[in-house]
Protein backbone atom coordinates (compact mmCIF):
# COMPACT_ATOMS: atom_id res chain seq x y z
CA UNK A 1 0.00 0.00 0.00
CA UNK A 2 1.78 3.06 -1.26
CA UNK A 3 1.92 5.93 1.17
CA UNK A 4 0.81 3.99 4.24
CA UNK A 5 4.25 2.67 5.13
CA UNK A 6 4.43 0.64 8.32
CA UNK A 7 1.14 2.15 9.55
CA UNK A 8 -0.75 -0.49 7.53
CA UNK A 9 -0.36 -3.69 9.54
CA UNK A 10 -3.35 -5.77 8.45
CA UNK A 11 -1.58 -7.33 5.46
CA UNK A 12 -3.48 -8.98 2.64
CA UNK A 13 -5.57 -12.12 2.52
CA UNK A 14 -9.05 -13.29 1.68
CA UNK A 15 -9.76 -13.05 5.42
CA UNK A 16 -8.52 -10.11 7.47
CA UNK A 17 -7.96 -10.28 11.21
CA UNK A 18 -9.35 -6.87 12.16
CA UNK A 19 -8.04 -5.16 15.30
CA UNK A 20 -10.30 -5.26 18.35
CA UNK A 21 -10.85 -1.51 17.96
CA UNK A 22 -12.38 -1.94 14.47
CA UNK A 23 -16.07 -1.07 14.11
CA UNK A 24 -18.62 -2.62 11.79
CA UNK A 25 -21.63 -0.90 10.31
CA UNK A 26 -24.88 -2.27 8.97
CA UNK A 27 -24.51 -1.91 5.20
CA UNK A 28 -22.96 1.00 3.32
CA UNK A 29 -25.08 3.59 5.16
CA UNK A 30 -24.03 2.24 8.55
CA UNK A 31 -20.35 2.19 7.62
CA UNK A 32 -20.63 5.75 6.24
CA UNK A 33 -22.11 6.98 9.53
CA UNK A 34 -19.33 5.31 11.57
CA UNK A 35 -16.65 6.83 9.34
CA UNK A 36 -18.28 10.26 9.56
CA UNK A 37 -18.57 10.17 13.35
CA UNK A 38 -15.13 8.66 14.10
CA UNK A 39 -12.12 10.98 13.97
CA UNK A 40 -9.46 9.63 11.62
CA UNK A 41 -11.63 6.76 10.38
CA UNK A 42 -11.17 5.22 6.95
CA UNK A 43 -13.82 3.11 5.27
CA UNK A 44 -15.07 1.94 1.91
CA UNK A 45 -18.69 2.53 0.94
CA UNK A 46 -20.37 3.08 -2.39
CA UNK A 47 -20.25 6.53 -3.93
CA UNK A 48 -23.95 7.28 -3.39
CA UNK A 49 -23.77 6.55 0.35
CA UNK A 50 -20.50 8.46 0.73
CA UNK A 51 -22.05 11.50 -0.99
CA UNK A 52 -25.22 11.23 1.12
CA UNK A 53 -23.16 11.12 4.33
CA UNK A 54 -20.98 14.06 3.23
CA UNK A 55 -17.74 12.07 3.45
CA UNK A 56 -14.40 13.21 2.06
CA UNK A 57 -13.06 11.01 -0.74
CA UNK A 58 -9.57 9.69 -1.32
CA UNK A 59 -8.04 9.60 -4.77
CA UNK A 60 -6.73 6.12 -5.58
CA UNK A 61 -3.89 5.29 -7.96
CA UNK A 62 -5.22 3.52 -11.03
CA UNK A 63 -3.62 1.11 -13.50
CA UNK A 64 -2.40 4.04 -15.65
CA UNK A 65 -0.63 5.54 -12.63
CA UNK A 66 -3.05 8.45 -12.18
CA UNK A 67 -4.63 9.29 -8.83
CA UNK A 68 -8.38 9.43 -9.47
CA UNK A 69 -11.16 10.54 -7.16
CA UNK A 70 -14.39 8.55 -7.19
CA UNK A 71 -17.08 10.17 -9.32
CA UNK A 72 -19.82 9.30 -11.74
CA UNK A 73 -17.50 10.10 -14.65
CA UNK A 74 -14.55 8.08 -13.31
CA UNK A 75 -16.81 5.06 -12.71
CA UNK A 76 -18.21 5.21 -16.24
CA UNK A 77 -14.66 5.69 -17.58
CA UNK A 78 -13.57 2.52 -15.77
CA UNK A 79 -16.28 0.51 -17.50
CA UNK A 80 -15.50 1.93 -20.95
CA UNK A 81 -12.37 -0.20 -21.15
CA UNK A 82 -13.74 -3.31 -19.42
CA UNK A 83 -13.66 -6.60 -21.29
CA UNK A 84 -17.28 -7.56 -21.92
CA UNK A 85 -18.11 -11.26 -22.28
CA UNK A 86 -20.78 -12.49 -24.73
CA UNK A 87 -23.32 -12.74 -21.86
CA UNK A 88 -22.57 -9.05 -21.07
CA UNK A 89 -20.84 -9.75 -17.78
CA UNK A 90 -17.79 -7.64 -17.07
CA UNK A 91 -15.68 -6.20 -14.29
CA UNK A 92 -14.71 -2.54 -13.98
CA UNK A 93 -12.01 -3.28 -11.39
CA UNK A 94 -8.49 -2.20 -12.29
CA UNK A 95 -9.28 -1.38 -15.92
CA UNK A 96 -7.01 0.70 -18.10
CA UNK A 97 -7.67 4.34 -18.83
CA UNK A 98 -6.16 7.50 -17.39
CA UNK A 99 -9.50 8.63 -15.90
CA UNK A 100 -10.69 5.20 -14.63
CA UNK A 101 -11.44 4.85 -10.92
CA UNK A 102 -9.67 1.57 -10.07
CA UNK A 103 -12.13 0.04 -7.59
CA UNK A 104 -15.39 0.55 -9.42
CA UNK A 105 -17.98 -2.19 -9.21
CA UNK A 106 -21.31 -2.71 -10.89
CA UNK A 107 -24.78 -3.94 -10.01
CA UNK A 108 -26.47 -6.63 -12.03
CA UNK A 109 -29.95 -7.57 -13.12
CA UNK A 110 -29.83 -11.26 -13.97
CA UNK A 111 -32.90 -12.81 -15.56
CA UNK A 112 -33.88 -16.20 -16.91
CA UNK A 113 -33.90 -16.31 -20.69
CA UNK A 114 -37.01 -18.49 -20.67
CA UNK A 115 -40.00 -16.96 -18.87
CA UNK A 116 -43.24 -18.64 -17.76
CA UNK A 117 -45.47 -16.86 -20.28
CA UNK A 118 -45.36 -14.55 -23.28
CA UNK A 119 -46.84 -11.75 -21.17
CA UNK A 120 -44.22 -12.18 -18.42
CA UNK A 121 -41.46 -12.15 -21.05
CA UNK A 122 -42.87 -8.99 -22.64
CA UNK A 123 -43.20 -7.20 -19.30
CA UNK A 124 -39.69 -8.20 -18.25
CA UNK A 125 -38.26 -7.02 -21.57
CA UNK A 126 -40.07 -3.69 -21.17
CA UNK A 127 -38.75 -3.24 -17.62
CA UNK A 128 -35.14 -4.14 -18.44
CA UNK A 129 -35.44 -2.06 -21.63
CA UNK A 130 -36.41 0.94 -19.50
CA UNK A 131 -33.47 0.35 -17.13
CA UNK A 132 -31.10 0.22 -20.10
CA UNK A 133 -32.72 3.18 -21.85
CA UNK A 134 -34.37 6.14 -20.14
CA UNK A 135 -33.53 4.73 -16.69
CA UNK A 136 -29.83 5.33 -17.39
CA UNK A 137 -30.53 9.07 -17.53
CA UNK A 138 -31.76 9.05 -13.91
CA UNK A 139 -28.68 7.39 -12.44
CA UNK A 140 -26.45 10.49 -12.08
CA UNK A 141 -29.17 12.25 -10.04
CA UNK A 142 -28.98 9.27 -7.64
CA UNK A 143 -25.15 9.37 -7.62
CA UNK A 144 -24.80 6.21 -9.68
CA UNK A 145 -22.88 5.95 -12.95
CA UNK A 146 -24.66 5.07 -16.17
CA UNK A 147 -23.31 2.35 -18.41
CA UNK A 148 -20.99 3.45 -21.19
CA UNK A 149 -22.79 3.33 -24.54
CA UNK A 150 -20.91 0.25 -25.80
CA UNK A 151 -22.07 -1.89 -22.85
CA UNK A 152 -25.54 -0.36 -22.90
CA UNK A 153 -25.94 -1.36 -26.56
CA UNK A 154 -24.70 -4.90 -25.90
CA UNK A 155 -27.11 -5.30 -22.99
CA UNK A 156 -30.03 -3.98 -25.06
CA UNK A 157 -29.20 -6.55 -27.76
CA UNK A 158 -29.55 -9.32 -25.15
CA UNK A 159 -33.22 -8.42 -24.64
CA UNK A 160 -34.20 -10.21 -27.84
CA UNK A 161 -33.10 -13.50 -26.25
CA UNK A 162 -35.79 -13.32 -23.55
CA UNK A 163 -38.87 -15.35 -24.43
CA UNK A 164 -41.44 -17.73 -22.99
CA UNK A 165 -41.20 -21.47 -22.48
CA UNK A 166 -44.70 -21.97 -23.85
Amino acid sequence: MEGAGSAWTLGTSSTISWPKTAQAGNGNGGVAQIVKSTTGAIGYVDYADAKAAGLTFASVKNKAGSYIAPSIDSATAACQTATVKPDVTFSCLWTSGAQSYPITYQSWDLVFQSQSSTNTAAMLKAYIGYLLGDGQKLLPTLNYAPLPSNIQQQAQAQLSKIGSAS
